[in-house]
């Protein structure tokens, strides 16, 4: 998972796209670099290699590096998941 957060990188939409753009060639778009009602800039994308990449919410990041409890349970919480859905990972977090 890559995180990109506008809020501390003045260029990380630029930075995501350009990203989006390498792993597109010859790669195969899973969910397009889209706003989704989840995430503001989302995409999953599988590259050339066959290897798959999800660009996701920087609060997941955040969430992954709390307590092992609050680790365990979002990470069941999105294993679950087609798509992440942050207000359910938010409550799976908070316990």
């Amino acid at each position: 998972m890559l995180n990109f957060d506008p809020s501390k990188d003045k260029d990380a939409r630029k930075n995501l796209d350009a990203l989006w753009e390498k792993l597109s060639d010859g790669g195969e778009p899973l969910m397009p670099l889209d706003t989704y009602p989840f995430s503001d800039r989302y995409g999953w994308i599988k590259d050339k290699y066959g290897v798959t990449w999800q660009i996701v919410p920087v609060d997941l990041d955040t969430m992954m590096q709390g307590s092992e409890e609050e680790v365990s349970r979002v990470t069941k919480a999105f294993l679950k998941m087609k798509k992440f859905d942050l207000a359910t990972l938010k409550t799976a977090y908070e316990g």
